[in-house]
């Protein structure tokens, strides 16, 4: 990709260069996108499983606070997307990657909804755990794609303590919606 430009790279030219066969690509991959957003997806996958299957009685919030170091880590080693979207401008030239990004975005929210919706006590078609994960995954995401945080050199110390301020502020918002509830 970094050579030819994403478009130019096929499924055929994938399966050639890692000497496999097209079925086997696609025994571990759905199409040319999921292999782009591989690390996200695994970084996506490794905290929902983390937040879904915390101990009874921990919030999402402290949950995803203790999975805060490590996340970043992981985030911060496995740039090479950002590479690939800052030489090649694949990202934002492609309405596929477009829509797979989103689809990943997509399944973070629901991992979201539905932990929210524990935390609440709620169904997680309400509109309290809906805006909560909504806001919860905007907030996070819009931190994480900052250029500095994905510099070198970033001091890994100043993006925890945004991401702390951040879930402070949505444990707030949590607690409203808790208060607000229970004044019904």
């Amino acid at each position: 990709m970094r050579k030819q430009g994403y478009e130019a790279v096929t499924i055929a030219l994938i399966c050639d260069e890692a000497d496999i066969a097209p079925r086997t690509f696609f025994a571990y991959f759905p199409s040319k996108e999921a292999v782009f957003f591989y690390e996200k997806q695994q970084l996506h996958d490794s905290i929902a499983e983390k937040l879904m299957s915390r101990p009874e009685g921990q919030t999402t919030f402290q949950a995803l606070r203790e999975l805060l170091s490590p996340a970043i880590d992981q985030y911060l080693a496995h740039s090479h997307h950002t590479f690939i979207e800052n030489k090649s401008g694949a990202k934002e030239t492609n309405q596929q990657l477009e829509m797979y990004d989103e689809h990943l975005s997509q399944q973070f929210e629901t991992t979201f909804q539905e932990c929210l919706a524990r935390d609440l006590n709620e169904s997680v078609d309400s509109l309290s755990v809906k805006l909560a994960a909504a806001s919860t995954k905007t907030t996070l995401e819009s931190i994480m794609s900052q250029q500095n945080i994905r510099k070198a050199g970033t001091n890994k110390q100043e993006i925890i303590e945004t991401l702390d301020k951040a879930i402070r502020f949505l444990e707030a918002g949590i607690a409203t919606l808790r208060n607000s509830d229970n004044s019904r």
